[in-house]
């Protein structure tokens, strides 16, 4: 069934295919005249009282027509005072309920009406505030305004601001007469949270919303635990909380956290902002909890809210404040959903009552929890219910439990992950077993994720600049499944500056079940960039194709399909953030895919033929592609400074400083090359480190010559130290603050999960610290016993960071803006002298030519021996962690060869690269001679891990007789 716009211009008519809408009844009529030759051929009838939806309703459909006409028609509220056709907006909506609207020719009267809030307060166009509201107040009337815009006038809401609407414009406009009955196909809610994008004025911010049909009636939930904390957890530190307090009641809280810090929600650690002791979330097995929140739903129906309760979490509105009320013909729900932050009761009933659930999977506990909830809430009334989240570790459906009747569950999915098979397959699995198992018995509705590569370049990867990953045709897809599944509600977090279209086809989608998204997708592209739009779907589909492709997992990623694995590994299978590191990403910008993608921009900007859509093939440029082109080439940079060597440092060798750092002679040690952003970005930053160790201690020195803010938060303002072996977990950190204090941890693993790091510990590396705040820098002096660090071959892998509010700084570039997912790119720390013994040696033909022998002679009682005449047989190849560097070589040495005139070995260095000895000297046979060793000293040279040392023949016959080294030490000069 379709609708049709007749619209007459100076040329031609032209005839727009709209779509079919769900739960609609068509007659068609004759026609209906609107505009004349430029004229209003129509009045708009308000009948007092009007409600705010049917008032604005009037105004939008007073300014579309003048937009597409240039007539204004004239918005009347007596009936004598029509001149034309009639157009009523409000009123005649007996039985219908919720946003449902109606369409309804009847001779020279067409009414627009619906479901309206009995509000009345006048509205006033220019200002915003006067406008409905998104939550909790009914707009049938206002949606039936836009349908009729839509499905019969031709405009199209596709984006924020003038720039995203579009419509035909002409001199007469009549539509043919179809009468139209709607409900929104996701009734309970249809919701986008978003951010105002520049240069959006707040009356267009809500006009956007209004437009798409944005709606909260009934069953959305978010984390609203906050309350129980602040009557009976301790008092808050802001006064207007702090009025909750009623006693302490411990109990009702999560048991094993003493003294844990663990991570809670904002509001709750702002203010509870020293308790080590803050339990991330309530007991779930704890009748009393059951009791609380029960007194809290019954609260809200009955017209009232909670201190820290529901849209009350800053404590700012009075206990008599209506802030969830019920909808006439809608259910009724309380939301109430834990912290954002994992960590679930330990106590022996919540750890008892359900086995199998760990802190992963927690569905049984936390379902039975608001089942309990829910039966306790119907008991006081019956038509109250509770609404709660299946999200990351409770996703999972909970086959061990009875939900209660009463629960609506919105389930919580990262659609934009499923690129990733796997993710995909999971999530999928889990969505289908609650639509399975209870899509007929109860609302479920949905949270999804509508984000893309610039999600996962801003929040994991450092904020470096992506390929971007567009999906429409596959957004379409997905939310026709929604629908076909009976979800009732929706609810996004969306990136609408990059993804306003995949946001536009999955709310239309929502609103009305019946449309097709290949057609949306096609009305898109065809009036909103008119001539350029070919090219741009182009654009969009190479990028689909690019950014939807399993072929972006590397095979490792793949191998389970029953584990989810991203760029750092295993992830938890319901949460699909992270996945798109900046080598992830930036293998979709390939060269040919890139000027392919640059020929469809030229094509757009020279198809473009109205400032209109030169505008937007602009706009597209300036926020997409400029963006797009700049990452292209920060990433061949990149490339670049990842073929450069690694950082290193090398301490200054002490003779025994007893573990103070202030007996160190500082002038006489390294400095850290010029620190940048985690990109390698030279931030103009001053900060440096230097280094120094004993044969017990390290000590470094961490100095900015800037005056840090005393004021400022720990992880604001501070110095971090990593250290790890061979840039694998554990992984140490170390940080000071600037106050004095310094606090110390051992990371296993990290995780980007929802929860963040996993396996941390507190430790004690037995430090030693000075700090030093001057008037003008700040300095601090350390020392760590060398037995705490994870050394390892006389080397370990390190990083400083410097937290501040003019930015952060580190050392060696990370490429992420999370410290500890850059440990692949520390730095790497080297101790010398160092000391080689005979096991370290290299023995050619072992047995034969050279010897692994008890000397007596030698320091540790064994040494190396080659036969005298097999020279290079043996050796020492240096390390493969080797800097390269300048390098006295000092050896231990003898023979037993009787000395002859002449006699001599020649000692060196011999690079296995470049096939040829870097250098070389000879040795004397009487300098050597004997049962006791002689020390020599080589170089300095220029040693790499390229690079051997070796000992020559002598020069000489000598049947027998052998070489000995006892040892070797290196110490290290200065850099190449």
């Amino acid at each position: 069934m379709m609708h049709f716009l007749k619209i007459k211009t100076i040329e031609s008519w032209k005839i727009l295919l709209v779509f079919s809408c769900l739960f609609v009844s068509l007659e068609v009529l004759a026609d209906f005249q609107i505009v004349k030759d430029g004229k209003p051929a129509a009045s708009i009838l308000l009948t007092q009282p009007a409600t705010k939806s049917a008032q604005l309703g009037a105004l939008e459909l007073q300014y579309h027509i003048r937009l597409m006409t240039g007539a204004e028609l004239p918005i009347v509220s007596d009936q004598k005072k029509i001149t034309g056709n009639c157009i009523r907006i409000g009123g005649k909506n007996d039985g219908m309920r919720g946003d449902s609207s109606r369409i309804l020719f009847q001779g020279n009267t067409l009414l627009l009406t619906g479901s309206d809030t009995p509000i009345y307060t006048k509205v006033d166009y220019k200002h915003h505030g006067t406008f409905p509201q998104i939550e909790y107040e009914c707009k049938g009337s206002l949606f039936a305004v836009y349908d009729f815009l839509e499905n019969y006038c031709g405009v199209r809401f596709y984006g924020m601001g003038d720039i995203g609407t579009t419509y035909p414009v002409c001199k007469n406009l009549s539509v043919q007469e179809k009468n139209r009955n709607f409900t929104p196909s996701m009734d309970a809610f249809r919701l986008i949270y978003t951010r105002r994008l520049p240069g959006v004025t707040a009356r267009d911010f809500l006009l956007w919303k209004l437009r798409w049909r944005m709606s909260l009636l009934y069953g959305n939930a978010s984390h609203n635990h906050f309350s129980i904390y602040f009557a009976h957890w301790d008092k808050a530190k802001d006064p207007k909380l702090a009025r909750a307090f009623k006693g302490k009641k411990h109990d009702l809280f999560a048991k094993g956290y003493e003294g844990k810090a663990a991570g809670v929600d904002a509001p709750l650690r702002q203010n509870y902002p020293n308790d080590r002791s803050l339990p991330p979330q309530v007991c779930y097995s704890n009748p009393e909890t059951v009791r609380f929140f029960a007194d809290e739903a019954i609260t809200y129906m009955n017209g009232g809210c909670a201190i820290g309760g529901w849209r009350n979490t800053g404590g700012d509105y009075p206990v008599t404040k209506s802030l969830l009320p019920k909808i006439p013909g809608c259910p009724y729900y309380y939301p109430y959903e834990g912290g954002d932050t994992g960590g679930y009761c330990l106590c022996e009933k919540c750890q008892g009552r359900f086995p199998h659930d760990t802190q992963m999977d927690i569905s049984n506990n936390k379902f039975q929890f608001v089942s309990d909830l829910a039966r306790e809430v119907a008991k006081r009334n019956p038509e109250a219910g509770i609404s709660t989240l299946a999200y990351v570790r409770t996703l999972k459906y909970p086959d061990q439990v009875k939900l209660a009747d009463n629960v609506s569950v919105q389930l919580c999915l990262t659609i934009f992950s499923w690129w990733h098979p796997v993710s995909k397959d999971l999530q999928v699995k889990a969505y289908k077993e609650w639509v399975d198992k209870e899509a007929k018995k109860r609302p479920l509705t949905l949270w999804t994720y509508i984000f893309s590569t610039y999600w996962d370049a801003d929040l994991h990867f450092g904020k470096y600049k992506p390929f971007p990953g567009f999906y429409p045709w596959k957004i379409g897809e997905i939310f026709q499944m929604f629908t076909k599944d009976g979800i009732r509600g929706w609810f996004s977090e969306a990136q609408v500056k990059y993804m306003m279209l995949e946001s536009y086809v999955a709310s239309k989608l929502c609103y009305d079940a019946s449309a097709d998204p290949k057609k949306l997708i096609d009305d898109y592209f065809a009036n909103y960039y008119g001539a350029a739009g070919p090219a741009m779907k182009e654009f969009y589909k190479e990028v689909e194709r690019a950014y939807w492709n399993a072929a972006n997992c590397p095979a490792e990623w793949l191998k389970d399909k029953n584990v989810f694995v991203g760029p750092k590994g295993p992830k938890h299978p319901y949460w699909g953030t992270g996945l798109h590191s900046r080598d992830i990403n930036w293998q979709m910008g390939t060269p040919e895919r890139m000027k392919k993608l640059s020929g469809l921009i030229e094509q757009a900007k020279k198809a473009a033929s109205t400032p209109a859509e030169k505008a937007r093939v602009q706009k597209f440029i300036d926020v997409i592609w400029k963006g797009t082109l700049e990452g292209y080439r920060e990433y061949q940079l990149i490339q670049h400074r990842r073929s450069m060597p690694q950082r290193n440092l090398i301490p200054a060798y002490s003779a025994d400083l007893q573990g103070d750092p202030e007996k160190a002679d500082w002038s006489k040690a390294p400095v850290t090359e010029q620190w940048g952003d985690c990109n390698g970005k030279d931030i103009q930053s001053r900060c440096s480190v230097q280094a120094i160790h004993d044969d017990n201690y390290v000590y470094f020195r961490c100095y900015d010559p800037r005056k840090p803010d005393m004021k400022a938060d720990f992880w604001n303002e501070d110095f971090e130290i990593f250290f790890t072996t061979d840039k694998k977990y554990p992984v140490f950190q170390l940080a000071f603050s600037p106050s004095g204090e310094y606090r110390q941890y051992k990371h296993d693993k990290i995780s980007l999960d929802k929860g963040g790091a996993v396996g941390i510990k507190k430790c004690d590396l037995s430090l030693n610290v000075k700090n030093i705040v001057g008037k003008d820098s700040w300095t601090l002096l350390i020392a760590i016993p060398k037995k705490n660090l994870p050394i390892s071959q006389n080397s370990l892998n390190l990083n400083f960071m410097r937290t501040s509010a003019a930015g952060n700084a580190v050392w060696n570039p990370i490429y992420t803006n999370v410290y500890l997912l850059g440990i692949d790119s520390f730095g790497e720390m080297q101790f010398f002298p160092r000391h080689i013994e005979e096991n370290e040696f290299n023995y050619y033909q072992k047995g034969k030519h050279t010897f692994m022998e008890t000397d007596n002679h030698a320091a540790n009682g064994k040494c190396g021996a080659m036969l005298a005449n097999f020279g290079w047989s043996l050796s020492y190849p240096f390390p493969k962690n080797m800097i390269p560097g300048k390098y006295k070589i000092i050896i231990r040495v003898r023979t037993d060869a009787k000395p002859e005139p002449g006699m001599f070995s020649s000692f060196g260095v011999h690079d296995t690269k470049m096939k040829k000895t870097i250098a070389s000297k000879p040795v004397f046979t009487k300098d050597i001679a004997g049962e006791k060793y002689t020390q020599l000293e080589f170089g300095p040279w220029e040693l790499n891990a390229d690079r051997y040392f070796y000992i020559g023949g002598l020069s000489k016959k000598a049947p027998g007789k052998k070489i000995f080294l006892d040892s070797i030490k290196l110490e290290y000069v200065s850099k190449k």
